[in-house]
C-alpha cells in the first residue's frame, strides 16, 4: 500500500555518472531520485559525508519538518544543522539499518498517512546509539526526512 504512493521516475532525466540516484533534466539542473527509506538513507550519509547542506534542506528534509521549525519561530536549515551536528550518531542509526525497512530486525509502522517510522529493534537493546528511531515522509511521490529522535 505504500509504495503505490511513489511515483516512476521521470524517464527523460539522464544518469549522473558514478552517482547513484542523481539525475540531470534537460536543462542541466539536478534531480535527486528518492523513492524508498533505503534511498533516503543513503543520500543523508552522502550529502553530510560530501558536505552538501544545501542538497539536504532542499531534497531530503520534508515539507512538514521545514513547516514545524517556522512555527517555533526557528530556521528551518536547523533541521540540516541537527544532521550536521549529530552526523556521527545518525550514521550509527542508518548502520543498524542499512536497506532501510527491509533489514532484518527493523520494525516498520505507520503513525499516520504518507509517514513511515523505522525503528531496528537493535538499537535500544544491544547498541549504544543515540538515536533509535527514523520517520519517513511520503510528499509528492518522494521519501523525504520528517524526524530521527
Amino acid at each position: 500500500e505504500i509504495l503505490e504512493t511513489y511515483r516512476p521516475s521521470d524517464p527523460t532525466l539522464v544518469p549522473i555518472e558514478d552517482d547513484p540516484l542523481r539525475y540531470t533534466d534537460e536543462e542541466g539542473d539536478l534531480h535527486i531520485e528518492c523513492v524508498s527509506s533505503r534511498h533516503l538513507i543513503y543520500h543523508i550519509t552522502e550529502m553530510l559525508s560530501r558536505g552538501e547542506p544545501d542538497l539536504l534542506f532542499e531534497w531530503i528534509i520534508s515539507e512538514e519538518t521545514k513547516l514545524r521549525y517556522r512555527e517555533q519561530f526557528r530556521d528551518p536549515r536547523e533541521a540540516v544543522d541537527f544532521l550536521v551536528q549529530n552526523e556521527k550518531d545518525v550514521v550509527d542509526l542508518f548502520l543498524l539499518m542499512p536497506a532501510g525497512e527491509l533489514t532484518p530486525g527493523v520494525r516498520m509502522t505507520t503513525p499516520r498517512p504518507g509517514v513511515i517510522r523505522l525503528r531496528p529493534e537493535l538499537a535500544q537493546r544491544y547498541t549504544s546509539v543515540r538515536f533509535s528511531t527514523l520517520e519517513v515522509m511520503i510528499e509528492r511521490g518522494r521519501c523525504t526526512l520528517l524526524s530521527i529522535y
